[in-house]
């Protein structure tokens, strides 16, 4: 039981995310990041205080960073398969 929870620790702490975990983090953040552009300018237009924009882009920014900066499980879901070794080629020989 003890090497399973080491096992799942050394694994989050590894930090790998595969190909499309990466493509899911980007337009996240994409997405996001608009978003939270367009209601921190909306909502401190709407309250005349420029304190309120800052709040809320900052304050989503933090909340993203916790999102996508660790290597969260669903970020690995499709892990890449490499070809085996080949073994090394004789060239003398051919020669």
């Amino acid at each position: 039981m003890s090497t399973q929870i080491e096992e799942k620790i050394r694994s989050l702490l590894e930090g790998t995310i595969d190909f499309k975990g990466q493509q899911r983090v980007e337009s996240l953040i994409h997405y996001w990041l608009i978003f939270t552009t367009a209601l921190s300018f909306i909502v401190g237009l709407a309250i005349q205080d420029i304190s309120y924009t800052f709040k809320i882009f900052f304050g989503s920014s933090g909340l993203l960073a916790l999102v996508v900066v660790p290597p969260w499980p669903y970020l690995s879901q499709n892990p890449v398969t490499w070809l085996p070794e080949m073994p090394p080629s004789d060239t003398k020989k051919s020669q």
